[in-house]
């Protein structure tokens, strides 16, 4: 039996000028590397992590146990500094002072994956806001999509599948999707994870918290979008000069 295709993995996708180097490039078996994609989307180590999280607020187990206030408050204020690039080690990402319309073209596309992604994790707090406010389902797509990593994962609860992330490695040892993560930020993640224990929401006790916790953290990503987007206009201005001289 002939043996499987090994690929190349971005751990911050190229699209969000993740370097093609030894730093952020980790060696993955093909049909492993499409089941992830398939059920985690293209979004960097930190943009999953904290959209899962978000994403699992309406999750109990059999005991109708929730995940803790102070695992949202901990894993969220690791994971959402000033500037997202500090949670990576030197390298991460493409370094370079070209100024052709190529280099151009990459950056403004970037621009627009980074806008995209957090666009989409503010509109998944407005929904899980309304879960946790008017009881309001959560999203059909939400759902299946949280049903998706659990099951790529091969683990039920939202904690341990974020602990797997964090240390899944590969044949050689290094870890696979999370390689280029500081190992500070990953060594602090997987603390507040360990430590975390399960406990039943109530609407006017840890439920409500957690509502203000969704609330801070939209805040807190529309402060940070000025900093994470920066000549948002000046990208769409590229884009569109570029797209018209093609």
């Amino acid at each position: 039996m002939p043996a499987e295709i090994i690929t190349d993995h971005h751990c911050v996708p190229h699209s969000f000028d993740g370097a093609g180097n030894s730093v952020n490039l980790s060696r993955i078996r093909a049909s492993e590397h499409r089941a992830f994609h398939d059920a985690t989307g293209h979004a960097p180590p930190d943009f999953f992590l904290r959209r899962f999280l978000i994403g699992s607020v309406s999750w109990q187990d059999h005991k109708d146990r929730s995940l803790p206030p102070g695992m949202y408050q901990d894993v969220l204020a690791l994971l959402t500094p000033d500037d997202w690039h500090t949670l990576y080690q030197p390298g991460t990402f493409i370094e370079t002072h070209d100024h052709s319309e190529g280099e151009s073209l990459r950056r403004a596309k970037a621009a627009f994956h980074l806008a995209w992604y957090l666009d989409r994790e503010m509109s998944l707090i407005m929904d899980q806001i309304g879960l946790l406010g008017i009881h309001k389902l959560p999203p059909f797509g939400t759902a299946k999509e949280m049903q998706r990593v659990h099951q790529f994962f091969a683990k039920g609860r939202p904690h341990v599948v974020m602990r797997k992330f964090l240390l899944d490695t590969t044949e050689d040892d290094s870890l696979k999707w999370a390689k280029p993560m500081r190992e500070d930020i990953r060594k602090a993640l997987l603390d507040v994870l360990r430590l975390s224990k399960l406990e039943r929401l109530t609407s006017n006790g840890s439920g409500q918290r957690i509502f203000d916790l969704l609330l801070d953290h939209h805040e807190r990503l529309v402060n940070c979008t000025k900093i994470w987007e920066p000549n948002l206009r000046d990208h769409a201005g590229t884009l569109k000069r570029l797209s018209q001289q093609s």
